[in-house]
């Protein structure tokens, strides 16, 4: 296949028409399936009675939610993309042809339901209840377990790089590159430590993936483990927000079942890092063990660790980093044509420009955190490849001022523990602690 083109773009007004249809098989193909076993028929049934007399017997038991009173910033476009895809499915002869022009797969059980409340409080920046967190995880676990560790994803995609925790950031680039699931995405890892709000950005991924696990793809980056998350700010954020180190150990264990790596059409290897000289083929990442922490050497720290290096050939030791190796373009070339690839992605690398490319356009860095921990000034980027392979970066910055100040005074929350029981603080109702009503039991 001959050389495809790549092109910057500059940062969109709007946000971009996207007509992407589904991934690849990444994954579960439905989440409905893998939460069947944890269905009560009596908790459904409960909660059921309880949604039946909403303008009454609830209205009681339930807090007035500060945060169901603004919409998440993406739930008009899904409206509305919902209520087109329903008038062609109603206008359709045939029932088998109505399902096959749904954009996205649609979750109706009290599963689906409880994690588009968990979606809703997460893009309005409302952190999560501990149970809830935990809840997540688990189900999550159940998805990630059963993918590859080179998941194979069909264009047309979008790559995002290191996000760090600039949840902000995060959902400024949505507006960029189109919401989930109107658009598919191939996130690179690091999602926590250095920015402000890992906990806000790598739930809200987490649900995204629940919802629609065959639009999104989570790479393990060198940052989603025990050893770097607990020294760069997500171990004490958790400490901070939830008063104990729960919610890091539940996160943990799910970043143990994270895959390595992806595969754009069989020709563009995607990794968070770089490569390793353990490795020259593509079943030797498949048949690596990745479950469980990955130490501090080997194959798997590699494939998250490494960098490319302009000035050198073959590999060399990665002294700044203490881990992984340095690798020139003479190894791109090879392990590329050795496995019938065209093309590298990787991310793990500040870049100024947003974005930087290596050994005639064989390799991109892709960095996705504008103003890095909020002083380097850097501009960020995504990577849009088409269905045709061609490679678009979209640059964009850092979120507006007023997006974080809004969302600050609004939806910022604080989990404290209350004589054992917990509640939420937050400044839209004047940080009472006044008590959720806690849907969750009934849900999963």
């Amino acid at each position: 296949m001959s050389a495809k083109n790549l092109k910057k773009k500059k940062k969109s007004k709007g946000l971009l028409s996207s007509n992407s249809f589904g991934l690849g098989s990444n994954g579960s193909s439905s989440i409905g399936s893998s939460l069947s076993s944890m269905d009560d028929p009596e908790c459904i049934k409960l909660f059921q009675q309880l949604t039946l007399d909403t303008q009454t017997k609830l209205n009681d038991n339930l807090v007035k939610n500060p945060i169901t009173k603004k919409k998440s910033p993406f739930q008009s476009i899904r409206d509305q993309q919902q209520s087109s895809s329903h008038s062609t499915s109603c206008c359709s002869s045939s029932s088998k042809e109505s399902k096959e022009t749904l954009p996205f797969p649609t979750i109706t059980s009290t599963h689906g339901d409880f994690i588009n409340s968990c979606i809703e409080r997460l893009e309005k920046g409302v952190l999560l209840r501990e149970i809830e967190v935990k809840q997540l995880c688990n189900k999550a676990i159940e998805i990630l377990s059963n993918e590859s560790n080179i998941v194979r994803i069909q264009s047309p995609v979008t790559v995002v790089g290191d996000i760090h925790g600039q949840f902000y950031d995060v959902i400024e680039m949505f507006h960029i590159g189109g919401p989930l699931p109107l658009t598919n995405y191939l996130f690179l890892g690091d999602y926590v430590d250095r920015g402000k709000h890992s906990i806000l950005t790598i739930s809200l991924l987490i649900c995204y993936k629940l919802r629609w696990p065959n639009r999104i793809t989570l790479l393990r980056g060198n940052h989603e483990t025990r050893l770097i998350s607990k020294g760069y700010g997500f171990y004490n954020e958790c400490i901070e927000n939830y008063g104990n180190e729960n919610v890091w150990r539940y996160f943990n264990q799910l970043f143990d079942y994270l895959t390595v790596c992806a595969l754009i059409d069989d020709k563009i290897f995607c990794v968070h890092g770089g490569l390793s000289p353990s490795i020259t083929a593509f079943d030797q990442i498949r048949v690596l063990d990745r479950f469980g922490e990955p130490g501090t050497e080997g194959p798997l720290i590699d494939l998250m660790w490494s960098d490319p290096d302009p000035e050198r050939q073959g590999f060399g030791s990665n002294h700044s980093r203490g881990c992984g190796f340095l690798f020139g373009g003479d190894i791109v070339k090879k392990f590329l044509h050795f496995n019938g690839a065209i093309h590298m992605c990787r991310a793990h690398q500040l870049c100024d420009a947003g974005y930087k490319l290596l050994f005639d356009d064989q390799l991109s860095t892709v960095w996705s955190a504008p103003n890095y921990c909020y002083r380097c000034g850097n501009r960020a980027s995504i990577l849009e490849i088409d269905q045709d392979l061609n490679m678009y970066f979209n640059i964009f910055e850092e979120a507006p001022e007023e997006a974080r100040e809004e969302s600050n005074n609004n939806n910022t929350s604080r989990w404290v523990g209350i004589n054992n029981k917990f509640q939420v603080e937050t400044k839209a109702n004047g940080g009472n602690g006044t008590p959720f009503y806690d849907w969750s039991q009934y849900f999963i």
